[in-house]
């Protein structure tokens, strides 16, 4: 086994551990912020473009996000899960700078991959992905944009966050599938389920949903 295999199973372990101590079902979404407040960090949003995230690692620990002004809703919830990532796994302090395009890292180090693998795996576990498709009556066989996107808003994950976890992390849907899915672009996306919303952050909701990414009454 690879020293980055052994470092991703680590990750993938902690998160379900902590779904587990934290009494949340395997099937259950749920708030990065919450789950980090819960668990005693200070989360702290700044008006800081340039930074992604940030984990504060002192008698008091921290993580510090840019405002949501900034990044999309999604994006932020991620990047909180990933600084979590950093707490759970017992790194030290590490901050992460914002880059417009992902494919920019080249090279992440062990604990970057770690706080990723974390992440993805906590807030988006197989079975969460399958549960929530399968309330809507979606087929995994052949997801559209829209049931992926709606399953992402739920999930509290970005778009291409969501695919990339169905293709490469959990290999449930082809290469070929993803590729096709990320050429739809969530501003398109949202101006489908109406037009004025294109250059917002809009969430879409539908009466399936169940996750506290968003309170509703």
């Amino acid at each position: 086994m690879s020293a980055n295999q052994k470092v991703t199973n680590q990750a993938l372990r902690a998160a379900f551990e902590l779904r587990r101590s934290l009494s949340l079902t395997i099937f259950a979404p749920l708030h990065a912020m919450e789950i980090a407040s819960q668990l005693g960090l200070d989360v702290r949003m700044e008006d800081c473009p340039s930074l992604e995230g940030m984990y504060l690692r002192d008698a008091r620990p921290r993580i510090f996000l840019p405002h949501n002004g900034h990044r999309p809703r999604g994006r932020l919830l991620f990047s909180c899960a990933h600084e979590l990532g950093h707490h759970q796994l017992g790194h030290g302090t590490s901050a992460d700078k914002y880059l417009a395009d992902d494919n920019e890292v080249s090279a992440k180090t062990p604990d970057e991959i770690a706080a990723d693998t974390f992440a993805s795996h906590l807030l988006m576990p197989r079975q969460a992905i399958v549960k929530s498709f399968s309330r809507r009556r979606l087929s995994l066989d052949n997801p559209s944009a829209l049931d992926c996107f709606l399953v992402s808003q739920e999930l509290g994950v970005g778009y291409t966050t969501l695919i990339t976890q169905m293709s490469a992390g959990l290999k449930m849907v082809s290469y070929s599938t993803a590729t096709k899915l990320k050429k739809a672009k969530p501003n398109d996306i949202r101006a489908s389920v109406w037009a004025d919303s294109r250059k917002t952050d809009l969430m879409v909701l539908d009466r399936h949903w169940i996750a506290p990414t968003c309170n509703v009454t």
